[in-house]
């Protein structure tokens, strides 16, 4: 793609064009210069491809925001080709769901056919499961849960549009840096309901190990059914580290997917005996045996999400706690059951927004029972230890993840052993902040300043404190 520049408004336009569209002055070759789409989408480099698309990382210059660039990959697309690029943009436009990548623009270039959509910066799910097996690690039951339970909202959105994903797997499967939100993504072989009994019988759409019978067996057609199968399958992998179905051949994998009941995830770990009837209703081989839908499978995860939450917390809940009454512009939890690591890190936060008065306020608590115990909304910033007593690290921001606000949580790691078990176990929180104890004051200080000003928090409390000098 040659790119060219506007020798009077400087805009920047891909292509052969000699002219600018936009303001009729001549168009010469920026040497050296980005690659555009459009005359807008700046690509700065390439995120994974597959089939006939190619996905870059790009920045739309008009609205200031990075952007998923998805480019038809062929070098004479063909009606039927074209067709299936628009579908996939049309399927994701018409879905309005947090868990369901947005799309924001299609179009045609000399580049050939693009869309542009939501870019989310984060692992796959397929990633954080490989990374818990390498370590021997099993994802926590509550976060995992959580998990399936966001992707299985997004299916019902999807499905709510008459849209059929067929190929729901961990790789399509998005866990959002920061916020830990789960979104899925790629919807390169999703049908309309309406074309569902219409495919090619002898060609198969979808990943072996995830697939649902009726996509294997293609005389019948699929329904939005076919996904809930293949989350199922997804819960069983996430859960355990394991594929429900393994075989030697992908023939005999399909065979068995077809006609061999799913274990129970019990069988591999026995504390979770009380997902077992929800995850073998989702992978029924029979369609009309499996939930009725991906809204109602999600309600069956949210009800097993509240029992253990309720369950783990047992006697461990003390008595409701009050934050400290203050009217600071950043709040902090810092939950570490070392109580010297307490006033460190509280001593660090207030160096951090130069100890002014009313700019930052600090809470220190020393379990998970009294971090979840607390009143009053999340705080700004948690800083939390990693190996406690009763619930760990990650159990415990597990749950404030779901609690109203959870998502926009700045989380920072504390842990004498940060190494890549710690990484793993917090991926799939979207934390990406880690220090190693012992901690030196002065470069934590620093660091905390960084993360201040990166989350605008440094510009609030000088906003709060001109509010309160002129009320």
């Amino acid at each position: 793609m040659i790119t060219r520049c506007c020798v009077s408004c400087g805009q920047l336009f891909g292509g052969g064009l000699a002219t600018c569209p936009r303001c009729g002055a001549a168009l010469q070759p920026a040497a050296g210069g980005p690659s555009v789409v459009d005359g807008r989408y700046v690509l700065e480099k390439e995120l994974g491809r597959g089939g006939a698309g190619r996905v870059l990382l790009a920045t739309d210059v008009p609205l200031r925001r990075r952007v998923a660039l998805k480019l038809l990959v062929t070098d004479r697309p063909d009606r039927l080709a074209i067709d299936g690029f628009y579908r996939e943009a049309s399927a994701l436009a018409s879905v309005r769901s947090e868990h369901v990548a947005m799309v924001h623009s299609f179009g045609l270039s000399e580049e050939g056919c693009f869309f542009a959509m939501e870019f989310i910066a984060g692992s796959p799910l397929s990633a954080v499961i490989d990374d818990h097996r390498r370590t021997g690690a099993f994802i926590p039951k509550h976060r995992g849960i959580s998990v399936l339970r966001q992707v299985a909202n997004g299916l019902a959105a999807v499905h709510a549009q008459g849209v059929i994903h067929r190929d729901v797997k961990p790789s399509n499967i998005v866990i959002e840096r920061d916020t830990g939100r789960a979104v899925l993504v790629d919807f390169g072989i999703a049908i309309h309901t309406s074309e569902a009994n219409t495919q090619d019988d002898d060609v198969l759409h979808g990943t072996p190990a995830y697939m649902a019978p009726e996509q294997i067996i293609t005389d019948g057609g699929i329904t939005p059914l076919a996904d809930v199968y293949s989350l199922g399958c997804t819960a069983f992998e996430l859960l355990t580290g394991q594929l429900p179905f393994k075989a030697e051949s992908i023939q005999m994998l399909l065979a068995r997917q077809v006609s061999e009941p799913a274990p129970p995830v019990s069988s591999l770990r026995p504390e979770l005996a009380f997902l077992d009837p929800i995850l073998l209703r989702a992978m029924s081989k029979e369609p009309t045996e499996r939930y009725e839908s991906a809204k109602a499978f999600a309600s069956a995860l949210d009800h097993a999400l509240f029992t253990i939450t309720q369950d783990d917390l047992g006697d461990m809940r003390p008595a409701t706690i009050k934050r400290p009454s203050s009217g600071a512009a950043v709040r902090v939890l810092v939950i570490d059951d070392d109580p010297v690591f307490g006033v460190f890190a509280s001593r660090a936060v207030k160096a951090a927004f130069g100890n002014k008065p009313d700019s930052v306020s600090v809470t220190v608590v020393r379990s998970g029972a009294d971090a979840l115990a607390l009143e009053g909304s999340l705080p700004n910033l948690v800083l939390l230890d990693f190996h406690m007593p009763g619930m760990s690290g990650v159990e415990v921001l597990s749950v404030l993840r779901e609690r109203p606000g959870g998502r926009e949580l700045r989380v920072i790691v504390a842990s004498g052993s940060a190494g890549p078990e710690t990484l793993a176990r917090f991926a799939l929180l979207g934390v990406t902040e880690f220090v190693k104890k012992p901690v030196d004051f002065g470069s934590f200080v620093q660091r905390l300043r960084e993360l201040a000003r990166a989350n605008g928090w440094i510009r609030l409390v000088d906003e709060t404190i001109a509010s309160d000098k002129n009320p």
